[in-house]
Formats: structure tokens, C-alpha cells, sequence
């Protein structure tokens, strides 16, 4: 039976007077004590689990302050950095440069030399805006795994569940398109297009050229065939993110879920050719649609630095998703040593210590990078398009201020699968077996599995903060709710849901000559997607879909279909859904029958873990009703108003999935459709 409450305890002692929710805060503790927290679950007949090891957690002491920030780089090491950027600037006739450094060594910012070559050009400044080129890329992918954090999609989904069209889509994977390993047509490389760059950079050029020119191309190998960099990877990236979080425009995801948290208020996608002000160059324009999420973003040099720093610290992804930026790879061999070889894989280069990225673009030249052993960070912008910023001026300061950084092998440069439970500490409190010191400002995540110490239901995470502990737990899956719409409305009402619920949508239409069409996703009707599409026969349709909830108003938008007949859907409603949510799944239907089957399916998981979706759908019968779900089955809907007749029964704790017939009882045979969907759990 599912979870529905918990109670916490404090020193053994129980907090909450009635149960409470995943989310619980321990108030008025006092200042620089250990406490032992521990937890019981509770199930809708009222059964406890037992109490679940403890966790120490202590709060800080009265008057503690954040660590002190850091240091300035010494005199010495500045007139080494700034040694080398003028060797490799003014030597190269590069105008200008931007610089900003934070470390063990300390931290420094400098803008050097001016907007351009010509006689009193004015000096640039650390607030001049730049464009960062490819290191936009690291946005996109951070965008995708964000998606993979909320359950929106799974690494493991093909590029055609949500862009069909793309030659090989049904076999290259999102892991495939992160990893540069998905053999996707180049459509920067084609003629046209570089004829473009170099004459028309800040010409027209709409925003779904560079995906055109991709379905229009032919796979250039197999999917994980080899590895080839290659921009149309990070369009498809962001046109995936895109269409699950219902945006119209990547450039509003990138707002609310990444500029907008980390406070990057220099950091735009520019909706026409022009750099923000002030800016590294006089003119610097540009089309953004050129270049997409491969390389769309503007930026100063402060937000950039942010930016390093959020990468090495994994501010916006589960342990997990951290985890694959920094060590999923293909090995690589490098013209430029040191080191002989680097890693590229989730839109991310690893070599050495050091992993981000680099960039060049009309006007630019750019990297990004961080230290994984040390915390440093150096970002480097040049307003004019070489390689200097990565290879001439990064690599230099780095090997100067950490000289065994880039001398051992590329330990990157491995492939990973996700991990199971992990522990991150992002500030500077020591961890000790089984205790956790969390001073201000420290974040622990426990995530994945079980975590220690602490029983977890359903593998969910566990997120201890600051100095008031406070624990969320998550919850196994569970049938929220459904609703129903008979009445030829071709829509339905979504019931109650929260951010990341699933909806499971049923769709059946009779008398249609054509099959079911989904939707247009706009405003608080998302992008469903397909489970199973337009299948039917004898003018009978049925098409199914899900999405996972991104906001508590989602609508079903119009299913529509062809010039006449009745339609019917069903909307479900669930919770503590498997990242990749949808495991066996089937449609089915028939002529004169007596009542409707939802076939049998293969269940992904066979261990008890899933819940199993039956739908049926029928027409003309009559005022008829329907029978008692079988046995072992929960009847959630019986909707038979005017002979139009919809059923949905649900199993839990299953570990196979035959075929159900449920009966009609009308005494008439009709043409039926049914459904069978598996709802995997975390």
C-alpha cells in the first residue's frame, strides 16, 4: 500500500503532532549542537515502518560567519599572468582581451587593451559583454540533464520520440547526442552555410533553419560509431529541452532555470543581431539563429566566471548529472599537448585536472574552465576569432599557477554509467562516518539508492541544508487521480497534480475517418508525448501520451480528428514515476465484442515495483454499464453516460501483464479499443 505521511524524530522523540508530508523542517533548534534524526513511514492502513537509522546533523555556532573570500593573487603571480596574456595578445594583434581567475592561488580580473585596432579605440572593461561562443553548449547540455533530473526524459530515449525526421533517429539516444557520438547530419559544415558566415553572419536566418538543414542531411556514421564534434548535436539538445519543458523559445528555459537561479543577469539569448552594451567590439553583429544553442549566448566576464563555478560545483543537477558532465568521455589523442590526450563527452572537455570548454565565433574567442582537484577557475574572452583564449593564454596561466595539473594521464576519459547512491559536500565542512557537519552555506545531497543511514522509499533523494536541517524524503509511486470526458468536448480536465507528476493521456474516437491528432503545444498545453500513435481500424481510433508536469495548471489541449463521431479521453495523474517513465506498453482493438481488452504486455520491471494502466474504450451500446474490475484489479473509472462507455483499471505490485477483458454489460457487441501502459517507478 503506497506512503501517505511520515514522522520524524529528534533525539528519539517525535516532532510533527500528526503525520506530515516528503517535506519536513526542524524549527528552533539551538545554535552549535548535534542532533540525531531518524524516520518512520506510514501507509493508508495506517501500518509504520520501522524507525530508520539515525542521521547526525549539527547546526552552527552562535555569530558563524561564511569562510573569509578569497585572497588576491600575489604581485608575483600577477605579473606572470599578465606577462603571459601580452605575449600571446599584442604579439598576435589581438585587441583585447578579458580575464578573470579564482583559486587557491587567489583571485583576479583584468580587461586588457581596447575595442579595436584603430587609433584611440577606447579601452574594454570587465563589464564589456562578449559572445561565448560554443561554451553555450555547456548550457544546453546542463539544460538536458536537468530534464533528466526531473523526469522529463531519460538518456536512454531515442532522438524520434520528440524530433522525428532525423536520419538514424530511431536509434541514436540523447546519451548518443551529449557524448558528440550520434553521427547526426554537420549542418554548419555544408557550403551554404559557411558562404553564409563569412557574408551575410548577421543576416537573415530563421530559427528552425539549422534543425531543416538536419532533417534534410543523411547520418555522416551509426550511432556510437565514432566521435565527431559536430553543432548540430547541441540544436538537437536544446530543441529536446525545449519541447518537454513547453517553451516557445530555449532562450525562456535558459531564464527561469538556469540564468535566473544562478543570478547570471549578464547573461542573455539575443532575439536579434546586436551584443548587449557596452560590449568587447564596436560592432560585433551577428545572427543568433545561426548558431542556436551551439553558440548563442552573450556574456560578461563576471557572469562567465559564475558560470565556471556553478559547472564545478553542479549548483543545478543531481550528483548524479554532475557526475556524467565530468566523466563521461571519449578519449581522445591531442595535436596540442600537454596532455597527450583529452576527453570530450557531455558538451564537456576534460584533460588533465581541467574540464569546460572553448569557443570561437564572428568577433570572438573564448574558454571556460575549472579544476575538479582544486576549485580553481579561469575564463578567458578575446574580441576577435582565433584559438589564443584556450590554447595560447588558459592553458599557460593554468600550467603556471598549477603546474602538475595537466601532467597526468586523462582520468576523465572513461565512460560511465550513472551511479548509484552518492554524497556531495559543496562547502567546506568535513564528513565524517555517518555524521554530517553542515555549516553555513554547505549543501549536502544524498541521492540514488539507499542512502546511509536513512531509510529512503522508493530510491528517492535525501537533502540536508545550512544550519537547519530539514530532510526530503520522496515517495514511492502512487495513483494520484484520473477524470474523464465523454461529452464530444474533445478535451479533458487534468485532476490535481504537482510539479514532476506524470499525465497519462487516453484518447479514443469513433466514426473518425482519420486517426487522432494531438494537440499543438501553446501556453499550458504541453508538447505529449506519443506512447502509442493513430493506431485503429473500422473508423475506431485511439492514441496515447504523457508528459511530466512542469507546472500545476497543465491542460489536455484539443485531441481532434476527422469530420465526424464521438470523442473520448482519460487523463491519469501519478507520482514517483522512473526518470524514463514508460515501460511495456500496447494497444489493441476488435469488432463486435461483448466488452473491451487492454492486451497483454512484457513489464520492464517485473519486481512488484511498476502500476499498470488498463484503458477501454466503447461506443453505441445503449446505455450500457460496466462490469466489476477483475480480480486483483482497481476499477478507477466506469464512465458510461449515453452509450458512450471509457473504462480505466489500474494493478499494482505486478510482475506480469496479460491481457484483461472487462465487460459491457449492454447485452450489444460493438467495436472496442483498448490500451495496456506500464508506469515504471524509480
Amino acid at each position: 500500500m503506497a506512503v501517505v505521511g511520515y514522522d520524524f524524530y529528534l533525539n528519539g522523540v517525535k516532532h510533527n503532532a500528526e503525520p506530515v508530508g516528503a517535506t519536513y523542517t526542524f524549527d528552533g533548534l539551538s545554535s552549535n549542537t548535534g542532533y540525531s534524526i531518524t524516520s518512520v513511514a506510514i501507509d493508508g492502513a495506517g501500518n509504520r515502518s520501522p524507525q530508520s537509522g539515525a542521521l547526525t546533523a549539527f547546526t552552527q555556532p552562535p555569530g558563524t560567519t561564511p569562510p573569509p573570500a578569497e585572497t588576491p593573487l600575489s604581485a608575483e603571480d600577477i605579473s606572470a599572468v599578465d606577462e603571459i596574456v601580452a605575449t600571446r595578445n599584442y604579439a598576435q594583434v589581438t585587441p583585447g582581451v578579458l580575464l578573470a581567475i579564482t583559486g587557491p592561488r587567489g583571485y583576479y580580473t583584468k580587461a586588457y587593451g581596447n575595442k579595436d585596432n584603430g587609433l584611440g579605440s577606447p579601452p574594454i572593461t570587465v563589464d564589456d559583454h562578449f559572445r561565448m561562443a560554443s561554451v553555450s553548449k555547456t548550457f544546453a547540455s546542463t539544460a538536458l540533464l536537468m530534464a533528466v533530473d526531473d523526469g522529463l526524459v531519460s538518456l536512454d530515449d531515442t532522438l524520434e520520440q520528440y524530433i522525428p525526421g532525423v536520419d538514424n533517429g530511431n536509434e541514436i539516444t540523447l546519451h548518443h547526442i551529449l557524448a558528440m557520438r550520434s553521427g547526426v547530419y554537420n549542418y554548419t559544415a555544408a557550403l551554404g552555410y559557411l558562404l553564409g558566415i563569412v557574408l551575410f553572419s548577421a543576416g537573415p536566418y530563421g530559427e528552425d533553419e539549422p534543425l531543416k538543414a538536419i532533417k534534410g542531411g543523411n547520418a555522416a556514421f551509426s550511432p556510437d560509431e565514432e566521435y565527431a564534434y559536430n553543432n548540430s548535436n547541441a540544436i538537437l539538445a536544446g530543441e529536446i529541452v525545449r519541447i518537454v519543458r513547453g517553451a516557445a523559445h530555449l532562450r525562456d528555459v535558459y531564464q527561469s532555470t538556469i540564468f535566473d537561479p544562478l543570478g547570471l543577469t549578464e547573461t542573455a539569448w539575443p532575439s536579434d543581431t546586436k551584443i548587449p552594451e557596452p560590449k568587447m567590439v564596436p560592432g560585433g553583429d551577428f545572427n543568433p539563429n545561426r548558431a542556436g544553442a551551439a553558440g548563442a549566448l552573450t556574456t560578461t566576464i563576471g557572469d562567465f566566471s559564475k558560470w565556471a563555478q556553478a559547472m564545478r560545483d553542479g549548483t543545478l543537477l543531481t550528483p548524479q548529472s554532475h557526475e556524467l558532465m565530468q566523466k563521461r568521455f571519449s578519449q581522445l589523442e591531442w595535436t596540442q599537448p600537454p596532455p597527450a590526450t583529452f576527453g570530450y563527452g557531455y558538451f564537456t572537455l576534460s584533460f588533465g585536472q581541467w574540464l569546460g570548454h572553448d569557443g570561437s565565433i564572428s568577433g570572438f574567442n573564448t574558454a571556460c574552465v575549472y579544476n575538479r582537484e582544486n576549485g580553481a577557475t579561469i575564463t578567458v574572452a578575446l574580441n576577435i576569432q582565433n584559438t589564443e583564449a584556450f590554447y595560447n593564454i588558459m592553458k599557460r596561466i593554468a600550467l603556471y599557477l598549477y603546474p602538475d595539473s595537466m601532467s597526468e594521464p586523462n582520468a576523465n576519459a572513461r565512460l560511465l554509467r550513472p551511479m548509484a547512491a552518492s554524497l556531495q559536500l559543496i562547502g567546506s565542512a568535513p564528513v565524517e562516518s555517518n555524521k554530517v557537519v553542515s555549516p553555513q552555506g554547505a549543501i549536502i545531497r544524498l541521492s540514488g539508492g539507499q542512502a546511509p543511514g536513512l531509510v529512503q522509499p522508493s530510491g528517492r533523494g535525501l537533502t540536508v541544508t545550512g544550519g537547519t536541517p530539514g530532510i526530503v524524503m520522496g515517495v514511492p509511486l502512487t495513483y494520484i487521480g484520473s477524470a474523464v470526458s465523454t461529452d464530444n468536448s474533445q478535451t479533458v480536465a487534468i485532476p490535481a497534480h504537482q510539479v514532476g507528476d506524470l499525465i497519462v493521456i487516453f484518447a479514443f474516437a469513433d466514426g473518425f475517418t482519420t486517426g487522432l491528432k494531438k494537440p499543438t503545444a501553446s501556453g499550458s498545453v504541453p508538447a505529449w508525448i506519443d506512447i502509442d500513435a493513430n493506431t485503429g481500424a473500422n473508423q475506431r481510433h485511439s492514441r496515447t501520451a504523457y508528459y511530466v508536469a512542469t507546472a500545476t495548471n497543465t491542460t489536455s489541449g484539443t485531441w481532434s480528428g476527422g469530420s465526424f463521431g464521438t470523442n473520448m479521453l482519460i487523463a491519469v495523474v501519478l507520482r514517483g514515476q522512473a526518470s524514463s517513465p514508460i515501460g511495456g506498453h500496447a494497444e489493441s482493438g476488435g469488432a463486435d465484442s461483448s466488452g473491451a481488452t487492454s492486451p497483454g504486455i512484457t513489464l520492464s520491471n517485473t519486481d512488484g515495483t511498476s502500476i499498470v494502466l488498463h484503458f477501454g474504450a466503447r461506443t453505441n451500446q445503449f446505455l450500457p454499464s460496466w462490469s466489476a474490475a477483475p480480480s486483483g484489479y482497481t476499477s478507477r473509472i466506469a464512465s458510461a453516460p449515453d452509450g458512450r462507455a471509457m473504462s480505466l483499471m489500474t494493478k499494482n505490485s505486478t510482475t506480469s501483464a496479460p491481457a484483461v477483458t472487462r465487460e459491457i454489460n449492454s447485452g450489444v457487441a460493438a467495436h472496442y479499443r483498448g490500451a495496456t501502459i506500464e508506469i515504471r517507478a524509480h
